[in-house]
């Protein structure tokens, strides 16, 4: 039934496409958006090593390049969930992607429910300058956001409104009712005639009653959603590996597109839909782009370079093609910079912590459990901290957390520097602080079987940095003790 269901949807997808919304299909357009934080991949992980705002830099500057018609389009969600920060350093990194979208520049970007949460904690100024729309709110905008937004081309010309619907603002955001059609459908027929050649856009954020009413409503040529995952979700390979996925809303030959989550892709609609620009190294280098580095430019391209125009929007995934040195390259870093100095910092703060430290280190078992600490020393774990050096991300806090012992914690690792002993993943990461138990090998430990093994792995080993785990597999690879 299952495979039934997604075949109907990809032939409703591949039939209706080009009727849905005909006259939008005319201009080229991306779109991106909902990174939620995530700044890049990784990299742990070869399967799900996507996305990130210097590929997506390298990507669209390419492409408006290839086109001066392209229309780009930011969906906005792109920093992290200031309300639920599990990572101190999330907040750190709202400024740096700020920065890192004014350098991609997108032509429009919906003021989505994360920038608006951003409002309650963000200083005066600290909004990027990305020309952000929100045509819904029912009080006064902050300075950059706009009722709507209008692009004008050589061949067409567009009236772009967004809309969220967000129920922990209710009182600040208005409903898609009958006064706000009225108001709306004005607003479109005014411009329509003061613009030739006008087509309307939507970008969307809400739920699928309120995506189905402005679907159905008839104003729009075009509309394109931000992405439905809860914002607990974390990026995968669930979209890439089924984009139907992506179709948000699909109904009486009317498609709405959700732009992947996490950054991982951009979505490709109208001219745009045809294949992606040439390679770098095959484009004419004739000035730099605004921020580029060392990006090269080209003026034009051949038609030939093109091929035909799919029956329905694309989206092209960013792996590691689209990975350029000089992409935002003063931007990153400037942020590795500050993240390594605030690494180093709190390394300092807490060095009386390890003082007191209620963890021995895996060099302290090996005198009774031998065995199992030869398993330990020769497998992955024990050189976990190793992989981040040749990348420098052995100061970065969302990565040594997983690759050293009991970071975050008092007592635990800290710095290269200072605590070379808890560096890796150690017997006590899942067996808890023994240096009690050095001191008393006879007492019993208070944690011992609290917590199940499958739920130690997978505090580190989960999506999208190790997609492929599965503990009843990679369990008897280092089975030790009694489990």
């Amino acid at each position: 039934m299952k495979v039934l269901k997604q075949f109907v949807l990809l032939t409703l997808i591949s039939e209706t496409m080009l009727s849905s919304f005909s006259l939008a299909q005319d201009f080229p357009w991306l779109a991106f958006g909902d990174l939620r934080g995530h700044m890049e991949p990784c990299g742990c992980d070869t399967l799900t090593d996507f996305g990130g705002l210097r590929r997506i830099y390298t990507l669209t500057s390419r492409e408006k390049i290839v086109n001066p018609e392209l229309v780009l389009f930011h969906l906005g969600n792109s920093i992290a969930n200031l309300n639920k920060i599990k990572d101190p350093m999330a907040l750190e990194k709202t400024p740096y992607i700020f920065k890192s979208l004014e350098s991609i520049d997108p032509d429009v970007s919906l003021f989505n429910i994360l920038e608006w949460s951003h409002l309650r904690v963000a200083k005066a100024g600290e909004i990027a300058k990305v020309n952000w729309v929100l045509s819904n709110a029912d009080s006064s905008l902050p300075s950059g956001v706009e009722k709507f937004r209008v692009i004008r081309r050589k061949n067409f010309n567009l009236l772009v409104l967004g809309f969220i619907g967000e129920p922990s603002a209710k009182n600040h955001l208005r409903r898609f009712d009958k006064r706000l059609r009225k108001e709306w459908r004005e607003l479109t027929s005014a411009h329509a005639k003061k613009e030739k050649n006008t087509q309307v856009v939507l970008l969307f954020a809400g739920n699928e009653n309120d995506l189905k009413s402005l679907t159905q409503s008839g104003l729009f040529d075009l509309i394109i959603s931000s992405n439905f995952a809860k914002f607990d979700k974390e990026p995968t390979t669930e979209e890439k590996d089924n984009p139907g996925q992506l179709v948000r809303y699909a109904e009486n030959s009317k498609l709405v597109w959700q732009v992947p989550l996490g950054g991982q892709g951009i979505l490709r609609g109208g001219a745009a839909q045809l294949a992606n620009a040439p390679k770098l190294e095959d484009l004419i280098t004739s000035a730099p782009i605004k921020g580029a580095g060392t990006l090269p430019a080209a003026p034009k391209l051949l038609q030939d370079k093109f091929s035909k125009l799919d029956s329905r929007p694309t989206v092209t995934w960013l792996d590691k093609s689209f990975e350029s040195n000089g992409a935002l390259a003063d931007v990153f870093a400037a942020y590795n910079k500050f993240i390594a100095e605030k690494f180093d910092e709190r390394a300092t703060n807490k060095l009386d912590s390890i003082k007191d430290s209620q963890f021995a280190g895996a060099d302290a078992c090996q005198g009774c459990h031998k065995q199992d600490y030869d398993l330990w020393k020769n497998s992955g774990h024990a050189h976990a901290m190793e992989t981040l050096i040749p990348v420098e991300k052995d100061r970065d806090p969302e990565c040594v957390s997983c690759h050293s012992l009991a970071y975050g914690l008092d007592g635990g690792f800290l710095s290269l520097k200072t605590t070379p002993q808890y560096a890796g993943i150690q017997c006590e990461n899942c067996h808890g602080p023994r240096r009690d138990h050095i001191s008393n090998p006879a007492a019993k430990d208070p944690r011992e079987k609290s917590v199940a093994p499958k739920d130690v792995c997978t505090t580190c080993h989960f999506n999208p940095h190790s997609s492929q785990f599965r503990y009843e597999i990679y369990w008897p690879k280092i089975k030790h003790g009694k489990l």
